[in-house]
């Protein structure tokens, strides 16, 4: 899997917490961004409201399709 900001290599990691148990994600090992289920919801759910509205730009939209398909395969 790439990186959805800098297209550099990414890892999954398992994050232990007291109360869940433990948290999956994936870290991208160029840039560091760290994304896990919750930032997927969020970063689609703004890129969503941005094109309602008309805001995003042609660029941003292949980004979309990007965490949409992230949010299938989850």
């Amino acid at each position: 899997m790439r990186c959805i900001r800098c297209e550099g290599m990414t890892v999954e990691e398992w994050i232990c917490t007291e109360k869940e148990g433990g948290i999956s994600m994936v870290r991208c090992l160029n840039c560091g961004d760290i994304v896990d289920n919750v930032v997927i919801f969020n970063r689609l759910h703004a890129m969503t409201q941005f094109y309602k509205r008309g805001r995003l730009h042609g660029q941003d939209r292949p980004r979309l399709q990007v965490l949409r398909s992230l949010v299938e395969n989850v």
